[in-house]
């Protein structure tokens, strides 16, 4: 928090670019220093490209708060991300402005621009890889799925030294195709690791912390994921991060592993983010902090991380997180921008089904609660049940009676061991249920299963 005051200080300077008539101007970049000061990078973007085009000319100032803008919302994992180009742009810019105007530096500033220049060099090497015929003619082919060709152009590809190929020969061995081959997927990583790809880095340190084709080593996966850290790769951050919170080949720590994945999280990485959030939801080495907890899933959901989505739904859905008010709008906003997501389509049927947010509406219910058991979300077939059990439709709009439906759901349910549908069984064939009569022998049957389940 210091160092981002300092930088706001440094920011908050007078605005001597501007024409004294450009009043408007000099309106959107106050809207700009104000929204980074409250961590709302993407609205500083915005009024800073409107300052830009009010003033139609390229400005220090404006570059300076653009460029930590960018950085703050940039994801450097994915060389695709819309906001590359800009900021590699406007870096070189920036550069090249204190290249030519010694005089006009101010150190923390220059220091500033100068360490984000460093974790965009890997992407201008990784655009350029991309660039090249043999690694484009791979891909195709690889998307064709002639994998033996495709591997023959990444080969052609890495004998220019394009080590993104090499990756992607690794990757294809690894994931066997057409056959798992380890060695060689070892091979193939270590040989792009050693052109500069961290991404490599971290699979190999991936292979040796889990054991895919390799004995586990945990000094071995250190020393591969800290390699990948330091060239930027922050998926060996969040890799990281895991080891020293469940103290594997390291001593278990909350501080190494928050300080990791806050690493991770400034590059972009939502999966160090969600970490971070649920670091603070469960209260592991800091205080329980639902408020802290919320901001750091909204952060990985606006990275489309759909479980973080889910985990800020469910913080506002439920009425028993204290610091958060319970939302139902907002829960709903959150589970619906998980999109494809067996928890939020089984809580979007819970809140169609009761009426939360939304009109009571069962048979949309019974829509989300039927997506949420083709993704394999167990619980959601009881909760089918219970719809067909307590609600009549007409024969004509299920196709079958609910009761059948009804012991359908909640037999499928028990047998994934779920207790309360084995309840509801027990209750059908003891008192019977609509058509249904009473049968002994099931009820009996499904008590055994119960008691079973119980006792395991």
């Amino acid at each position: 928090m210091k160092h981002t005051k300092l930088l706001i200080a440094t920011i908050l300077i007078s605005i001597n670019s501007f024409s004294q008539g450009n009043l408007k101007a000099k309106i959107e970049y106050e809207n700009a220093e104000q929204a980074f000061a409250e961590e709302k990078y993407e609205e500083a973007i915005t009024s800073l490209l409107e300052v830009e085009n009010l003033l139609n000319k390229w400005s220090p100032n404006v570059s300076f708060l653009k460029i930590q803008a960018l950085d703050k919302t940039f994801n450097y994992d994915d060389v695709n991300d819309k906001k590359t180009k800009m900021l590699i742009a406007e870096v070189e810019k920036y550069m090249d402005f204190t290249d030519k105007n010694e005089d006009a530096i101010v150190p923390d500033k220059f220091k500033t621009v100068y360490e984000i220049e460093q974790k965009v060099k890997p992407l201008l090497q990784i655009q350029k890889w991309k660039q090249m015929p043999d690694y484009i003619k791979g891909n195709e082919l690889y998307d064709q799925k002639n994998y033996l060709q495709a591997i023959e152009c990444y080969k052609k590809a890495s004998s220019l030294g394009n080590g993104l190929a090499d990756y992607c020969i690794a990757y294809i061995y690894q994931n066997g195709i057409p056959e798992k081959d380890y060695d060689n997927a070892l091979k193939w990583y270590k040989l792009s690791a050693q052109k500069g790809c961290s991404k490599a880095e971290w699979q190999i340190g991936l292979m040796y912390e889990s054991g895919a084709g390799v004995p586990v080593d945990y000094n071995e996966a250190l020393k591969w994921l800290k390699s990948g850290a330091k060239h930027w790769s922050s998926d060996a951050m969040a890799l990281l991060g895991s080891m020293y919170l469940t103290g594997d080949g390291v001593n278990k720590s909350y501080q190494d592993a928050m300080i990791w994945w806050k690493k991770g999280a400034d590059l972009g990485n939502s999966t160090c983010m969600i970490n971070i959030g649920f670091i603070y939801r469960n209260g592991n080495g800091v205080d329980v902090s639902n408020i802290e907890a919320a901001k750091w899933f909204l952060k990985a959901c606006e990275k489309n991380n759909k479980n973080a989505c889910v985990q800020l739904a469910e913080l506002y859905h439920n009425n028993n997180n204290p610091g958060i008010v319970q939302n139902f709008s907002e829960a709903m906003k959150y589970y619906l921008k998980a999109g494809k997501n067996s928890a939020a389509y089984m809580q979007i049927g819970w809140m169609y089904e009761n009426g939360q947010s939304v009109k009571e509406d069962k048979n949309k219910a019974i829509f989300y609660y039927k997506k949420a058991i083709d993704m394999g979300y167990d619980w959601a077939l009881f909760r089918l049940g219970d719809v067909y059990e307590d609600v009549d439709f007409t024969e004509k709009q299920v196709g079958e009676q609910t009761e059948n439906l009804a012991v359908k759901y909640f037999t499928l349910a028990a047998n994934k061991g779920i207790k309360e549908a084995m309840e509801h069984l027990i209750n059908i064939y003891s008192n019977g249920y609509k058509s249904l009569k009473r049968d002994r022998s099931m009820e009996k049957y499904w008590r055994q299963q119960l008691e079973a389940a119980k006792n395991k």
